[in-house]
């Protein structure tokens, strides 16, 4: 028997999602208005939306590294942060070099062969970087380890990059790849110490601190204020820099953008994504045009496919019991 051979190969896109949605609400592409597809697709963003709503979304987990400033207890989290799971409180160990410049880069080269964790800095102005991190073992030919999307920076931005898959040696560069590089200041090249895990404080027990901007070597607690344009507070707050917050934190699914483009969803949730939206769109089309009785199986068919899907949705991990301890009195 003769098979394709390839897994995940078939791009999908989100106009095909609203094309079977409509099919399933019986009406084909000919019959739908600009109109009406306008709407299908806003009701295709409000479903993405709101499937963070129901629970961690194993797809929409993302890992943030925050260089944390001295007496500084407020960390701006990025638009559309649904919740933070886990937080990290890191020191680093600062390695001893001769800094290198040139044409795209800056680097530095090492005292001693040395597997670099954390590469970190401060951006001098504003610009749009296409960041690498480059290592060599001779100083002549360079490996790239690491490569970050394009992004537009501001002046006075800082930023950190784990480097998980290393390497032990001596010369090391953050390079980007249109040719110029914007200044950085304060880069480093650094190993990590340890990371601590912070607890969160729910919104009472952060609000009744008696002393909110007490200081500390390490910021072992927070509370994530969870507004329109999302807060992080850590407490204590940090008495110097160099130290790091890592946090992994629950995001809402990226917009749809064009019609050609594919939605940010796991395969195996494709088929409760177009039930899901049938529904929708079926709710948006004139009842005198939908089916006798297509609304009603739309319906259930939306709740067995997201159920179907949504128990799918595991890590595969051991469930792990962890009492909580508090103080007593008799």
């Amino acid at each position: 028997m003769s098979t394709s051979g390839t897994v995940g190969s078939l791009s999908v896109d989100a106009g095909t999602f609203l094309d079977h949605a409509f099919l399933a609400c019986g009406k084909p592409s000919s019959t739908v208005s600009g109109e009406m597809m306008r709407r299908a697709k806003e009701r295709l963003y409000f479903l993405l939306w709101s499937l963070s709503n129901d629970g961690v979304n194993l797809w929409a987990i993302k890992k943030t590294i925050f260089n944390l400033a001295p007496n500084k207890s407020v960390i701006p989290m990025a638009t559309g942060t649904v919740d933070v799971l886990n937080c990290l409180f890191r020191t680093l160990n600062a390695q001893v070099g001769t800094p290198s410049s040139g044409a795209g880069f800056q680097g530095v080269t090492l005292d001693a062969a040395t597997v670099v964790r954390n590469v970190s800095g401060v951006f001098d102005t504003a610009g749009d970087v296409t960041l690498s991190v480059q290592a060599s073992l001779d100083g002549i030919t360079y490996q790239t380890l690491i490569s970050l999307n394009p992004v537009s920076v501001d002046a006075g931005a800082s930023f950190a990059i784990d480097v998980d898959n290393s390497l032990n040696a001596r010369w090391w560069r953050i390079v980007d790849s249109s040719g110029t590089l914007i200044p950085i200041t304060a880069l480093r090249f650094r190993t990590v110490a340890n990371e601590l895990p912070s607890s969160k404080l729910n919104r009472d027990d952060y609000q009744q601190l008696p002393q909110k901007n007490y200081t500390g070597q390490q910021s072992l607690q927070f509370w994530f204020d969870k507004q329109i344009n999302p807060q992080l507070w850590i407490w204590p707050m940090p008495q110097q820099e160099g130290s790091q917050l890592i946090v992994w934190e629950h995001s809402l699914i990226q917009d749809v953008g064009a019609l050609t483009n594919q939605i940010a969803v796991p395969m195996r949730w494709y088929e409760a994504i177009i039930s899901l939206l049938a529904y929708r769109v079926a709710l948006i089309i004139p009842p005198v045009e939908l089916p006798q009785g297509r609304l009603a199986e739309l319906k259930q068919l939306s709740l067995e496919d997201k159920a179907r899907a949504s128990n799918g949705e595991s890590d595969g991990s051991s469930s792990r019991m962890v009492p909580n301890m508090r103080a007593y009195t008799r």
